[in-house]
């Protein structure tokens, strides 16, 4: 409430020194600003509640409006004549010259007038501060038909479109953050840069590069999980430019961002593939072990047979136990022959990518496929039709490869881990 009324006050000292500017079409920017920054100010969280201005009470009668309506608190008095206030700055500033010399003048909202003062036409400033003087003596008098009218005009106020600075300009910092969220499993880069971001063709250049290439304006290394937060110079400005980079400097997501405002970034992973282990196979078949559901009895066993079948339980577990530390053992040197990994994530540019057996289009795949981190070769043949008989992952974006074996690891150590 102190910062409403804070810049409620700034805007009627800069009301009061526009009116002792000379009028006219030439120096009408300070007006239509001014305007544009009285129309914000009814977007302050203080005036979101839509409270009446004009208290009524049910009688026999019908509803009838009371007299005199008493502010019940300091918060609700203050409501009411800031809203009023800001309703007759908007009737003030909405008149606008038509001519260089500023002696006559329309509204801005056209043939549709505005609510509280009507259609004003062609006519002076004069003419219009007058009839915007009788309204102020009216609701100081407590009319309710016109406190219904600043209601009603408050209400359009706050549906009118802004641009995009001047909707926060006075419920948020001038030197508010902005965070970014790193929602996936690699450690990204991210580059602050002003908006819009203006790139030299010279930047092509490899010697030119680093002399002609944008400056970021804040750089951050954020890890995964990370929540980091920007909070730049206010002389940098409102509007940014956000840049993802990976390890490799691929740029993997890029928008614009405002101050106050979050992005969360973060890449769909395709789901773990149920492994199936060999040692655990379904037996079938007369050989097959019988297992036996656990009973209860009253009676007690001889010693002989219990020692026996006891003997029994206990090498039956530990073949079981290392039965399936073998298989585990097996798994984890061999996971392409148990569970087949159809989509994986590119580690340069985290897109999917689906496993192929079609040697890729581009010609540089001629004599096959290399995988980018083992150095396995796959031959593909000379047909593009033709079949290889290992599967393997191209990305269409980067050009990186990826055999069977490493991205099945890859999704294993860095993405369902």
């Amino acid at each position: 409430q102190h910062g409403a009324c804070s810049a409620l006050c700034y805007l009627v000292a800069s009301f009061l020194q526009l009116g002792r500017s000379p009028r006219g079409t030439i120096q009408d920017s300070q007006r239509a600003s001014l305007r544009l920054a009285v129309t914000a100010l009814a977007l302050h969280p203080v005036f979101g509640g839509r409270h009446s201005l004009a208290r009524q009470r049910c009688t026999a009668m019908g509803v009838r409006l009371l007299s005199s309506p008493r502010a019940t608190s300091t918060n609700e008095d203050f409501q009411r004549w800031a809203t009023a206030l800001i309703c007759f700055l908007d009737a003030a500033l909405a008149w606008r010259p038509i001519d260089p010399f500023g002696l006559l003048g329309t509204g801005e909202e056209g043939e549709h007038g505005m609510l509280l003062v009507g259609n004003l036409g062609i006519c002076s400033y004069g003419t219009s501060a007058k009839l915007i003087q009788t309204h102020i003596r009216k609701a100081n008098n407590e009319c309710g038909a016109t406190w219904r009218r600043l209601e009603a005009q408050m209400e359009q106020i706050r549906m009118r479109n802004l641009p995009l600075q001047w909707q926060v300009a006075w419920s948020q910092a001038q030197d508010a953050s902005m965070l970014v969220r790193n929602r996936t499993r690699a450690q990204l880069r991210v580059e602050l840069h002003h908006h819009p971001l203006r790139v030299s063709p010279w930047a092509d250049w490899p010697l030119m590069r680093n002399y002609f290439q944008p400056r970021p304006v804040i750089v951050a290394n954020v890890n995964s999980g990370i929540e980091w937060a920007f909070r730049p110079n206010i002389r940098e400005g409102f509007q940014f430019h956000v840049r993802l980079l990976t390890k490799a400097g691929v740029e993997v997501a890029s928008r614009r961002l405002r101050r106050g405002q979050k992005f969360n970034f973060r890449v769909p992973v395709p789901p773990e593939p149920a492994v199936q282990l060999r040692g655990q196979a379904k037996p079938s078949g007369k050989g097959a072990p019988k297992h036996r559901l656990s009973t209860c009895s009253t009676a007690a066993p001889s010693s002989s047979s219990a020692s026996a079948h006891g003997d029994a339980l206990t090498t039956t577990a530990t073949e079981e136990v290392s039965t399936h530390s073998e298989a585990l053992a097996i798994v984890g040197e061999d996971t392409s022959m148990n569970a087949m990994i159809d989509t994986v994530i590119c580690p340069l540019c985290l897109c999917q990518v689906e496993a192929q057996i079609v040697r890729p289009k581009p010609p540089a795949y001629s004599e096959g496929v290399t995988c980018d981190r083992c150095g396995l070769h796959i031959e593909c043949g000379l047909s593009d039709y033709q079949q290889t008989s290992v599967p393997f992952f191209h990305c269409g974006n980067c050009w990186y490869d990826l055999c069977q074996d490493c991205g099945s690891r890859e999704m294993r150590e860095v993405w369902w881990k």
